[in-house]
């Protein structure tokens, strides 16, 4: 990354989806579990910071999503670590990072002049292994009464990896 970031503000009136952030983001490979990343946050007055990384897909689909907020001084630069929740099988190949010194949340801009946050130090890490949890749906079966059913309730579910 070149230290520069530019964004519409607009672009976040109806919330953080980065498939309408067209042409921004950083190209990454595999399925990374978090990102660290140093912060360093000067609010003012009960301002709240807001750092967001979301994950997509090729085609520009939300894949996962990290945040962080903090709410306070850092009093100098802390690392952070940040998760990610997945939320789709699709292999991620691209991150795009949102970081305000004011609250954010669903484009409001709330937050008050003055408050500063830097950020430093970000990297990926692909450990532990992601590992998106199964997807169980419900499962039916018919009998007469008095006559036992044999149900097999994983043939219906769904996992990334493979497991259910």
């Amino acid at each position: 990354m070149n230290g520069n970031f530019k964004i519409n503000a607009t672009d976040f009136v109806a919330g953080f989806d980065p498939a309408r952030i067209s042409g921004t983001g950083t190209q990454i490979t595999g399925k990374p579990s978090k990102i660290i990343v140093h912060l360093n946050y000067e609010p003012v007055s009960s301002d709240t910071a807001e750092f967001f990384v979301a994950l997509v897909d090729s085609a520009r689909n939300l894949v996962a999503l990290g945040s962080q907020r903090l709410s306070s001084s850092t009093t100098g630069f802390k690392r952070f670590e940040v998760p990610f929740a997945y939320s789709s099988c699709n292999r991620p190949d691209t991150f795009v990072m949102i970081a305000t010194s004011s609250q954010f949340s669903n484009g409001a801009g709330s937050g008050s002049p003055g408050s500063v946050l830097w950020v430093d130090g970000l990297g990926i890490s692909y450990t532990p292994a992601v590992n998106v949890p199964p997807t169980a749906v419900t499962d039916f079966g018919n009998t007469v009464k008095n006559t036992a059913v044999t149900i097999d309730v994983k043939a219906n579910d769904f996992d990334c990896e493979g497991s259910a």
